[in-house]
């Protein structure tokens, strides 16, 4: 089991921030002993430690979006992800061989996630 850790402050600086949450990480490492990412934008910084389950050599965290404005960490498994992710492959296919927080973290995705829970019918049953 994979586990995050984040620190938003305004008041405190980045590095400060960064320290922080790497003690929160080192405090996890029995949850998370394959990998470990720390990054800070802005007034955020977070954090993670993985146990890599999916995907063991491309699933490095936090992730940004394709177009660097957004990171992210993902504690869990989309358990319907290969599904996903040949879905978004037909229309990205450089995205074939994405790991579980490739795919959630593509506007698509985010895309689809709203459309079946807004009362829109999926167009497939992935979701």
């Amino acid at each position: 089991m994979c586990g995050i850790a984040g620190f938003v402050s305004a008041r405190d600086p980045g590095e400060f921030r960064a320290a922080a949450v790497g003690r929160m990480c080192a405090a996890m490492l029995h949850r998370g002993p394959d990998d470990a990412g720390i990054e800070t934008q802005g007034d955020a910084t977070i954090g993670m430690r993985r146990l890599a389950i999916f995907d063991p050599a491309n699933g490095h965290q936090p992730m940004a979006t394709a177009d660097g404005r957004f990171r992210i960490v993902f504690n869990g498994a989309i358990y319907n992800f290969r599904a996903l992710r040949d879905e978004l492959a037909a229309l990205v296919p450089a995205s074939k061989a994405a790991p579980p927080t490739i795919i959630i973290s593509q506007p698509y995705f985010l895309r689809r996630c709203w459309e079946c829970t807004a009362g829109s019918p999926c167009k497939t049953s992935s979701l």
